[in-house]
């Protein structure tokens, strides 16, 4: 899929009127270069999974969205690492870990290693196409990784950074959306993303 644009027809958001689903308000398989939204624009493609944003090490990646103040918001994506992910590295203090952050906030932080079923954070499992336990695998795709939210202003930057001690360690991002809860309505919010942007309308109170 490409990056979704949704239109506006006599000034009503023809997305699905009423919808109970969350509304899709940004989206990209990065089968395109990456937009001006994101800080890079690095392309990877993998064998069998086709375009990805990255390859990346410790380099800090950065998406900038249009957004509501208040407003909460949910963030979908695939993380695909390659190398030798070792996680606490037997209990040592090195670790290998990848962060999503907003501002001073961190979102999410997992520890991951290739030895183990699931991150040390569990926040997802690994894909059983790439990851044999202990078997010295070298690539993990974890799938539909999702998290929360707040936006703090009319803009939200998110930043997406590993911290890893081997230089064959590198991550990769596919399948990035967005959603909110809100529900279409009357009243303006704000657009959120450059080419995947969408305008939607905020229900009138008390109705």
């Amino acid at each position: 899929m490409k990056q979704v644009v949704c239109g506006i027809v006599s000034g009503a958001l023809m997305c699905g009127a009423g919808a109970a689903a969350p509304i899709v308000v940004y989206q990209n398989s990065f089968s395109d270069p990456a937009g001006s939204e994101w800080s890079s624009s690095a392309a990877y493609t993998n064998e069998q999974e086709g375009a990805q944003l990255g390859r990346f090490q410790t380099e800090t990646v950065s998406i900038t969205l249009d957004t509501r103040d208040g407003q909460a918001y949910s963030i979908t994506f695939d993380l695909m690492t390659y190398g030798s992910w070792n996680g606490h590295e037997n209990g040592s203090r090195w670790e290998d870990s990848w962060q999503l952050r907003q501002g001073d906030q961190t979102l999410l932080n997992a520890v991951i290693d290739i030895h183990h079923e699931t991150s040390q954070h569990g926040f997802a499992a690994p894909d059983a196409v790439y990851h044999a336990s202990n078997a010295g695998a070298t690539e993990m795709m974890f799938r539909g990784v999702t998290v929360g939210f707040v936006a703090t202003g009319a803009q939200t930057r998110l930043d997406f950074v590993a911290e890893v001690t081997g230089s064959n360690e590198y991550w990769a991002l596919d399948n990035v959306r967005v959603t909110t809860a809100e529900v279409p309505g009357v009243g303006p919010l704000a657009t959120l993303g450059v080419a995947g942007s969408i305008a939607v309308r905020r229900r009138r109170r008390g109705v």
